[in-house]
């Protein structure tokens, strides 16, 4: 089970990251596209090299693949016939019938990186007659780079495809050829679950995942019709959750207004969606809203609010954080603690020391770990109070905090935690104390040797070798 799980996962990453890679995919992300001259016969030598090539389309279970164009001897041939470019394009074109399934893929690959569309009527012709899942796939990737019009109908069939790659490379080359029929046919697709099971879809939530993601390759050409969605009153809430990224990030501000009436929704989802879009367009309106967000009903919305107060850090921003961590509603202060790791603005320490002071669990540990992060001096004082604290956690994080600060001070007060009723604050304690040089630190760690908790006992050990050793070295 744990494997499948990994291989999932892995397939996952693979997809994500080789989006990463392309975009923009055509024509210009592969520069090296066209820029060597060969003969005939060095192209044909390089169609000769033997395979196989990686299959980046498997599920892996052990490491990702290398990046395309490494891997094996055949893989860098294909990246220098993609140098070579159109050139190599009618030596390359038979492959496509190859009896070998490694060769058709890399042969669809190569097309989709020298990217000249008049291979476009030649993958169009091939497409049927291909049973090998993985060609299919490099295939519709490279129809996705390409953008030529001539493949609108067989991206728009493979929609319903059940290989969930197909299809969503189906819907990314949809979305960047920008036609009317194509965005029609996306837009389409937001519906919610049920209704796209009633239309013969594999995965629903899939489609209209894939869908919302090929919206964004659309651009300002979708935004009328995204936008049209989002005024519409009782529009689904599973619909709206798919609108509002690709509206948002078609560049127009418009969208703004629609997006703060948005974060009123009922539904929690539309709420953090909505959250999570308007921020990057800076309106002034915006972090009053989120604060209501913040303080509103429970759910996702609040979190995502509140991390973004934090990773905005403006005064207002940290004012809002500071009243909401001393709210009376504990909902509310347990979404503030998960904000507090995106704090990055030491502007932030004055609230953070103030959630230590107060010691509430959950939050006052958060708070310590987020100082710790922060690295000023100012909060020094306030962690080495929390180290008497009653909380074990917070305990264990003011310890761990006080780590980044290597101070006589600071080690003074860790060594009274090797005496903690705690072994977890021991240990941590331990850990952070065998890094340094003050001499107190070596005879603090012998009592530990016969500490009752057996890991405490076996770091302290393992602790005194390595500070000896030190001291040896530096002798």
């Amino acid at each position: 089970m744990s494997t499948r799980l990994f291989c999932l996962c892995a397939l996952s990453v693979l997809s994500l990251s080789a989006s990463a890679q392309e975009v923009p995919n055509h024509p210009d992300v592969w520069k090296s596209a066209g820029t060597r001259t060969a003969t005939p016969g060095q192209i044909q030598a390089l169609i000769a090299v033997p395979g196989p090539g990686v299959d980046r389309n498997a599920p892996l279970c052990r490491a990702l693949p290398p990046v395309w164009g490494k891997g094996t001897p055949a893989d860098e041939a294909a990246a220098q016939l993609v140098e070579i470019g159109t050139p190599a394009i009618e030596s390359l074109l038979p492959l496509l019938d190859s009896k070998e399934v490694w060769q058709r893929r890399l042969t669809a690959e190569i097309h989709g990186r020298i990217g000249d569309r008049s291979v476009v009527p030649a993958l169009l012709t091939h497409l049927p007659s291909e049973a090998d899942e993985s060609v299919r796939i490099s295939t519709f990737a490279t129809l996705s780079m390409l953008r030529d019009v001539r493949a609108e109908d067989a991206l728009i069939a493979a929609l319903h495809d059940k290989n969930y790659r197909v299809m969503a490379n189906a819907t990314q080359g949809l979305g960047r050829l920008k036609t009317r029929r194509a965005i029609a046919t996306l837009i389409a697709l937001l519906k919610p679950p049920v209704e796209l099971t009633a239309l013969g879809f594999n995965n629903p939530q899939g489609i209209a995942d894939t869908a919302s993601a090929g919206l964004r390759e659309s651009g300002s050409q979708a935004f009328p019709s995204l936008l049209q969605i989002l005024k519409r009153p009782a529009v689904p809430a599973e619909v709206l959750v798919f609108a509002i990224p690709p509206a948002a990030a078609a560049g127009d501000k418009r969208v703004v207004p629609v997006l703060l009436r948005l974060l009123k929704h009922p539904a929690d989802a539309v709420r953090a969606s909505a959250a999570a879009n308007v921020m990057p367009w800076k309106d002034p309106r915006t972090v009053p809203a989120l604060a209501q967000v913040l303080n509103g009903p429970r759910g996702s919305a609040p979190g995502v609010a509140g991390r973004l107060l934090a990773a905005d850090g403006s005064p207002k921003s940290l004012e809002i954080l500071g009243k909401a961590a001393m709210s009376p509603q504990e909902d509310v202060r347990i979404a503030v603690a998960g904000t507090f790791n995106a704090l990055t603005t030491r502007a932030a320490v004055p609230l953070l020391v103030k959630v230590v002071q107060a010691g509430e669990s959950g939050l006052a540990p958060a708070a310590a770990v987020a100082l710790g992060n922060l690295e000023d001096p100012a909060a020094i004082p306030a962690l080495i109070a929390a180290l008497t604290s009653s909380d074990i956690p917070l305990r264990t994080e003011a310890t761990s905090a006080l780590g980044r600060f290597d101070t006589p001070e600071v080690v003074g007060a860790l060594l009274t935690r090797f005496t903690d009723t705690d072994p977890t604050v021991r240990l941590q304690a331990l850990r952070v104390l065998r890094k340094w040089h003050d001499p107190r630190i070596l005879p603090a760690l012998q009592p530990l040797t016969t500490d009752p908790d057996g890991t405490v006992q076996m770091q302290a050990i393992q602790s005194i070798r390595v500070l000896q050793s030190r001291l040896s070295a530096a002798r």
